[in-house]
């Protein structure tokens, strides 16, 4: 492995406790092209203007400099309800549900300005809508066209309406979690068993419902985190994997995440807290659906630090959810793994970022910070880290009020074997078990190398032990015969 750099190391930090991949993606690695990066089979409909759904296209840009070089990529522009802003895919740069900031919207025009590429490359496209523009071959009019510029690109582009067929028994939804008065509302997505493809919330669910809560970072419902190149699908996999097994599920954006990221400021970081709080709401929510039916919650990686935080806020928790899945999550404390991280910078930086974590945790003013630590305890991000730094996934767990199941892949190369049994010792007498060749993202591998391609390749299955594991559970009949036992 290649040593990291001390500025690194501090990188590798951030990436750690807001959801990036673990110190293994420190080592040098050559990543498997994703078999599978396609934004999906679009059928073209005729719009009769700018509205939103999914619009498909390409770009056409050339190079303003001596190079002269091109660049032909498709586009996927998602235009979001409820004043949710736009998300863009570039599937040949595996880039998939990028947020804008700033854009601007009407019937017949949008502007909008895409920064993926960093400070001073970002792309400005102005577009209006054009009722005749059709493109050859196809029948279907009504259409985007326009410009892009950048500081050393130039080029067009065009958009047409599209749909997607969407996968069978899915269901969008709106969850409202707002405080009192406050209107704040998450996208989700409802799986629901059988033929159906429609959802009352009045009369309800006659099935078992899971609550799927997603992993670290800036993770969607679907597990895909728009700060790692590729996709890997795996709860929107895990929902079709339970609705093949009798078992509704519900995924949802999380602020600052997917549909829901202009709920998040730019360069800030939605609490802890909060985030219990919202999926305290959606439990509370799920209980109305199922009735006395069976509400089980499943949290992966950070996603369970969040839904035991949620369980915890109850006064009676047992009376809303009837069990709480821990899947691949560590029982380390953030300070802990701030303090390990901090080591590398040496002694005096050491003691200085502890000191600054510490303070910020009692509610004390900072330190003097140099940039190496500077960037780390930026403003916009001390309430987040705040709450994030006091968190105990340990206490957490086990006050959580409920009953906990415990499941961990052999092939986990970010939660270590110390690190998840730490977890498990917060409630000794729940049962805990392990399903060989299952990697941090529940997806099936057979080697190191699928093990990282999976990160970046929604090619790969969620393992159908961990399905059929989950559904037992669930449904309460008998566990599937391969699980590990400690």
């Amino acid at each position: 492995m290649k040593r990291c750099s001390a500025r690194a190391s501090l990188i590798l930090m951030a990436v750690l406790l807001t959801g990036g991949w673990g110190a293994g993606w420190c080592q040098n690695r050559t990543i498997e092209e994703p078999q599978q990066v396609a934004a999906g089979t679009w059928k073209l409909v005729q719009a009769d203007g700018i509205a939103p759904g999914a619009w498909v296209g390409k770009a056409v840009l050339r190079s303003t400099g001596s190079d002269g070089g091109s660049w032909t990529p498709e586009l996927v522009l998602r235009i979001l309800n409820r004043d949710r802003g736009m998300l863009v895919d570039i599937p040949s740069q595996r880039m998939f549900s990028y947020p804008i900031d700033t854009f601007t919207l009407s019937r017949d025009r949008l502007t909008f300005l895409l920064d993926a590429a960093g400070p001073g490359q970002e792309l400005a496209f102005t577009g209006t809508f054009s009722s005749s523009f059709r493109q050859q071959g196809s029948a279907v009019t009504g259409g985007i066209v326009g410009t892009i510029q950048a500081a050393s690109w130039r080029g067009s582009f065009y958009l047409q309406r599209a749909v997607e067929p969407k996968a069978p028994g899915e269901i969008a939804v709106d969850l409202p979690v707002g405080r009192q008065s406050e209107a704040v509302f998450l996208p989700g997505t409802l799986t629901i068993p059988g033929e159906t493809d429609t959802f009352t919330p009045e009369k309800g669910l006659d099935v078992p419902l899971l609550v799927l809560v997603s992993g670290s970072g800036k993770a969607d419902r679907n597990g895909n985190n728009r700060d790692v190149p590729g996709r890997n699908d795996v709860l929107a996999l895990l929902a079709r994997e339970m609705r093949n097994r009798g078992v509704a599920t519900l995924r949802y954006d999380r602020r600052g995440t997917g549909e829901a990221y202009l709920l998040e400021k730019p360069g800030t970081s939605t609490s802890i807290d909060t985030h219990a709080h919202d999926l305290a709401r959606i439990l509370e929510l799920g209980r109305q659906w199922v009735g006395g039916g069976r509400l089980l919650v499943a949290g992966m990686h950070e996603g369970a630090w969040i839904a035991a935080a949620a369980l915890r806020s109850f006064k009676y928790p047992d009376e809303i959810v009837d069990g709480f899945a821990v899947l691949d999550s560590s029982g380390e404390p953030p300070m802990e793994a701030l303090d390990s991280s901090l080591m590398a910078l040496g002694n005096e930086l050491h003691a200085l970022g502890m000191q600054a974590a510490r303070n910020l945790v009692a509610g004390q003013p900072l330190p003097a910070l140099p940039e190496v630590l500077a960037d780390f305890f930026a403003p916009s991000r001390l309430t987040w880290l705040a709450s994030w730094l006091a968190f105990d996934p340990v206490r957490d767990i086990a006050d959580c009020g409920v009953p906990v199941l415990f499941v961990r892949g052999t092939e986990d190369m970010q939660v270590s074997e110390d690190q998840f049994a730490r977890l498990c010792a917060a409630r000794p007498s729940a049962p805990r078990r392990f399903i060989p060749g299952m990697n941090y993202l529940l997806k099936k591998v057979e080697n190191e190398e699928q093990n990282y391609d999976a990160f970046v390749n929604p090619a790969y299955p969620v393992h159908p032990l961990l399905a059929d594991l989950l559904a037992s559970w669930v449904k309460v009949t008998p566990e599937p015969e391969g699980l590990l036992l400690p």
